[in-house]
C-alpha cells in the first residue's frame, strides 16, 4: 500500500481553528498501521487571513513570511486530495497579499493549503 495522507476537520481543542493530517503507512507484506497525527495550526513562518469567506469567485489570501521561503498555496477537497495548485512563490521577509480565483470551480467546502520550507498551515474556505 502507498503511503496517503488525509484531512480530519474539527479536532484539537479549538475544532474551528484546527485540522489533523492524518498519515497512515501500511506493508503488503506485514499486517501492522503506523498512523502518525500532525496538528497543523498557527506557525512562525505562514500566518494567513482568508477573505472573503464564503466566496463566489476571488479571495483574498494575506500571509507574512519570516524568513525567505517557497509558498505553495495548494487547494484540496475534504478527502485531501490536490484540487488544483493555486500558487507557487520564492518570498522574501515580508507581509503578502495573493487574490485567488476558484470561480471556475465547483461550490462546496475546500481546504487551502498554505506551505512554506518547513512549515505548513490549512484553512477551510466555502465556494458558493
Amino acid at each position: 500500500m502507498d503511503l496517503e495522507d488525509f484531512y480530519i476537520l474539527g479536532t484539537g481543542t479549538s475544532p474551528q481553528k484546527h485540522v489533523n493530517k492524518i498519515r497512515i503507512r501500511a506493508s503488503a507484506s506485514t499486517t501492522q498501521l503506523a498512523v502518525a497525527v500532525n496538528d497543523i495550526g498557527v506557525n512562525r513562518t505562514v500566518a494567513s487571513l482568508v477573505y472573503p469567506n464564503p466566496t463566489s469567485g476571488s479571495f483574498r489570501l494575506t500571509y507574512t513570511v519570516d524568513e525567505p521561503s517557497r509558498i505553495r498555496i495548494t487547494m484540496r477537497d475534504l478527502s485531501g486530495k490536490k484540487v488544483a495548485e493555486l500558487g507557487n512563490h520564492l518570498r522574501n521577509n515580508g507581509r503578502y497579499t495573493d487574490v485567488i480565483n476558484i470561480g471556475l470551480y465547483p461550490a462546496g467546502l475546500y481546504l487551502v493549503e498554505v506551505s512554506s520550507n518547513n512549515s505548513s498551515r490549512l484553512f477551510k474556505i466555502f465556494k458558493q
